[in-house]
């Protein structure tokens, strides 16, 4: 998916791995400077964790293997992509 640049905005790139992934996830933004938060949701829409990005690590240890969508938002635009779970 890609999406234009308005104005002054900045761009707003996720990448995160590994995927799958067992322990942690990892995740690069862009845009470095903002707040980030995360949340990440099951297959069925329940809202399993959540947080804030304070470092790039994303602990999901505790998760059961299955497929999840990992959402980042930085309080204005949210970019959601497929995690899966080992």
């Amino acid at each position: 998916m890609n999406a234009s640049v308005l104005g002054n905005e900045e761009g707003f790139v996720l990448k995160s791995y590994p995927n799958p992934a067992t322990s942690f996830v990892q995740v690069n933004l862009q845009n470095r400077g903002v707040d980030a938060s995360y949340k990440i949701v099951n297959t069925i829409g329940q809202l399993v964790q959540k947080g804030s990005l304070i470092d790039a690590n994303i602990n999901v240890s505790s998760l059961t293997p299955g497929i999840y969508i990992l959402q980042v938002s930085d309080g204005q635009k949210a970019f959601r992509t497929k995690l899966v779970k080992e």
